[in-house]
């Protein structure tokens, strides 16, 4: 799985190409790797280059030289005039190149911002900074901003960055931010890594997708492995090694081809597998262990003789755990919480529209009986003023303000309408009333019952189906609801949402129609509200890419969920919504667009599943019993796990502000809800014992039985860390952090793992440096924000 340094005949031929380059003529690493017959091999090139001598440098490459000091090679007007300062400075300048030893450069370029003292022990904020800056009129801190290069890992300053990136000396000009809202927020995830964070403050990585002027690169796919990772992170539970390379092969677009037609994983057939074996062993657990076999990716034992990536539909389960966090339902229900088959069938619904159409979503979620348990539309009848019945509104509520169109009006780019300065609501009371007069007279579906099931529900036997005991009532958990339309509201009028081009007249829906018929309209209403596209694009956004998206990258969205650009012209179609998320500009390149503003908290959860995809995480069983059996209260460790959230709400709100430089901002942060105290240390605890605990080479720990545990693959990983274990640091860059890791958290990681020693460790250290690098990494403020 894990590459090793490659041979010498590989390094000659690269020095010889670069040393046959003509000035200026080459603008990548991988136009190297082409010239010397080694395509894809960009990687290789940036290792032959930092161990290369000073006559190989490239006129667009900052070169580590071999004594261990980093030539920064003469570049813009910008360039000159910043070495002449930095020299005035007391920075060495030689020959028109600012130098900085190696494990020295941190300290000379402090002098060189601050002053002898270094820098001040508070690093003011980019806002403050820029001020001070006005009313001083410091060049220090308006014109030098620290920040590396993720090609060569230098350290790069105004206008004397390395040519990676064509538009640098803009960037530099508008001053990289010394202290991102990210990094502040996430510094306190882990007291341990609190050092690895303040020394990368200010970094800022700039990735491959910096050589587009545009973004014609989008089309050709990821330009290097980084920007494979990155867009696998999002778009799956975790990247691969295997993953990474398929996508730089086949691009991003026939990526998405194959994962759109790869067939659907599912959790009932899984149960009804561990069911045929041993069938009161059925729970909750076993659900969860069906979701993780398909977040891992790992092959699925339920389907015997299928191979391991049949049915690696990693991109519909990653949309469809975004749906269920939209979508919500829980077994926080005194129903659901002993109806495992009605969860798995939800899931396995949301699974099966993830690519579907939303107008086709939003009936499946209204007529699935777990939704109509958790929010009481089963059994609602119409009004009956004689016996104080009225239609329950829990559902009516909840489909608009948190389904489809949200609590106030939006323009096309997601943000509020205002009239007058003020918000404007989509919906009030009466609306709520109308739509609840709609879900009327719908109860479970009929197909399966009989006197030796369960009671059929019937206009008799409408108050009381569903109070069933001793049968095994599993097909109704899995059939849409039925009507029965002597429980409907036929004989009222009901007012519906209101908008421009609404079908309905005034957005009332005239009495005397069926309950299907009127089911039908009242979703229509709601599918075609203009706010439906810029909400469900948010939503999902948020999900998948970053937390706070720009209003243009949300209206690109909504535009295509308004029209798929088909022959057809479909709205709402979730492929297109999908494609158009993972693809859009913002998604590629919002870490180096909008580094103040882009990126998201990682879920916990998603933390676990990073871990076992990147190490391709396997059961000597098959079966994954380390979540369902050995921890059954999940949540306590990590905060959420799938289909138990508190409250219809999710486990946080997208809205959600913690208070602070986040706030200040204007931004939302809305996993940052679930970052308690208990959490920032629960998390790391129990990734810490699946790092140390559940790996081949470790089968005695005494948390769990080997043969049902996910077990970490560290075998390769250990042999490289005991002989390179730089070159193991990278690897884990590119897989855990998109080749985004900072110099000094590099620097820091790397004096760890040279302290560790035979003679401490003996024949374990490889094992023992991988357990170390792992858990520091996946515990690390860097690693928590996905960028």
């Amino acid at each position: 799985m894990k590459s090793v340094r490659p041979p010498a005949p590989e390094h000659d031929a690269i020095r010889r190409v670069i040393a046959a380059i003509p000035r200026g003529s080459v603008s990548s690493y991988g136009e190297v790797a082409d010239r010397a017959g080694l395509p894809r091999r960009a990687r290789l090139v940036a290792r032959v280059l930092r161990d290369a001598p000073d006559d190989l440098q490239l006129p667009w490459h900052r070169v580590l030289r071999a004594d261990g000091r980093i030539a920064l090679p003469p570049g813009s007007r910008g360039f000159r005039e910043q070495a002449r300062r930095l020299g005035a400075e007391g920075v060495p300048v030689r020959n028109g190149r600012v130098e900085f030893t190696r494990h020295g450069w941190e300290r000379d370029l402090d002098r060189a911002l601050w002053g002898p003292d270094g820098p001040a022990a508070s690093v003011p904020t980019r806002a403050k900074t820029r001020s001070a800056a006005r009313r001083s009129g410091s060049w220090r801190e308006t014109q030098l901003r620290r920040a590396s290069c993720s090609r060569c890992r230098a350290l790069t300053t105004l206008g004397c960055i390395c040519a990676h990136s064509r538009r640098a000396v803009a960037m530099g000009k508008s001053g990289f931010p010394l202290r991102s809202w990210w990094s502040v927020a996430a510094s306190g995830v882990f007291a341990l890594m609190f050092a690895m964070q303040a020394g990368a403050q200010g970094a800022s990585h700039w990735p491959d997708g910096a050589f587009h002027d545009g973004f014609e690169g989008l089309a050709a796919g990821p330009a290097s492995d980084a920007e494979a990772a990155r867009f696998l992170a999002q778009a799956t539970f975790g990247p691969t090694a295997a993953d990474i390379v398929h996508l730089r092969v086949v691009g991003y677009e026939g990526w998405l081809a194959t994962q759109f037609a790869r067939p659907v994983s599912l959790q009932v057939p899984y149960m009804d597998w561990v069911r045929a074996a041993s069938p009161d062993s059925v729970t909750d657990g076993v659900r969860l262990e069906a979701w993780s076999v398909h977040a891992a990716g790992t092959a699925d034992p339920s389907r015997p003789g299928y191979p391991a990536n049949a049915y690696d539909d990693q991109l519909r389960q990653r949309v469809a755990f975004a749906l269920s966090e939209i979508f919500v339902v829980s077994n926080k229900n005194g129903t659901l919480a002993y109806q495992p088959w009605a969860l798995a069938s939800y899931h396995d619904m949301l699974a099966r529209n993830a690519f579907g159409n939303v107008r086709t979503l939003l009936e499946d979620v209204t007529l699935h009986p777990a939704m109509g348990v958790y929010l009481s539309m089963i059994g609602n009848q119409k009004a009956d003023p004689l016996r104080n019945i009225r239609p329950d509104e829990n559902y009516a509520r909840e489909a608009m303000q948190l389904f489809s169109v949200g609590l106030v009006q939006l323009g096309p780019d997601g943000t509020p309408t205002l009239v007058d300065g003020q918000r404007v609501p989509t919906y009030d009371q009466a609306t709520v009333r109308g739509f609840a007069a709609v879900y009327t007279g719908w109860i479970w579906n009929n197909t399966g019952c009989g006197p030796t099931t369960y009671t059929c529900c019937t206009e008799d036997t409408y108050e009381s189906c569903g109070s069933w005991t001793n049968a095994d009532d599993r097909p109704i958990w899995q059939l849409s609801m039925q009507p029965v339309e002597a429980f409907h509201d036929t004989t009222s009028d009901k007012q519906l949402l209101v908008y421009p081009g609404v079908a309905l007249p005034g957005g009332v829906l005239v009495h005397g129609g069926d309950a299907r018929a009127e089911m039908a309209a009242a979703l229509d209403n709601l599918f075609h509200h203009p706010n439906a596209g810029p909400f469900i694009a948010t939503r999902l956004i948020q999900r998948l890419v970053t937390s706070n998206p720009s209003p243009s990258y949300v209206q690109r969205v909504a535009e295509v969920f308004a029209d798929d650009g088909s022959d057809a012209h479909a709205r709402g179609d979730l492929r297109a919504v999908v494609r158009a998320i993972l693809l859009d500009p913002e998604a590629r390149y919002g870490h180096w667009q909008r580094p103040d503003r882009f990126g998201k908290l990682r879920e916990p959860l998603l933390k676990a599943t990073h871990l076992w995809r990147a190490l391709e995480s396997r059961s000597q069983s098959g079966r994954i019993w380390n979540l369902s059996d050995r921890y059954p209260g999940i949540e306590d460790w990590y905060g959420q796990a799938p289909l138990r959230a508190p409250s219809v709400f999710n486990f946080f709100q997208p809205a959600y502000r913690p208070p602070g430089e986040v706030a200040g901002a204007g931004l939302v942060a809305p996993e940052f809800q679930i970052l308690t105290d208990d959490a920032i240390v629960a998390t790391p605890n129990d990734l810490f014992h699946q790092i140390f605990c559940y790996n081949p080479m470790n089968l005695q720990c005494w948390m769990r039985d080997p043969d049902h545990a996910l077990l970490l693959q560290i075998e390769a990983d250990a042999a490289l860390a005991e002989v390179d274990p730089a070159a193991l640091v990278d690897e884990y860059d590119l897989l855990f952090l998109s080749g985004q890791m900072s110099p000094f958290m590099r620097e820091v990681l790397l004096q760890r793992l040279g302290e560790m020693t035979p003679g401490e460790y003996g024949s374990n250290l490889g094992r023992e440096r991988v357990q170390h690098l792992l858990y520091l990494i996946i515990s690390s403020p860097e690693y928590s924000i996905q960028k």
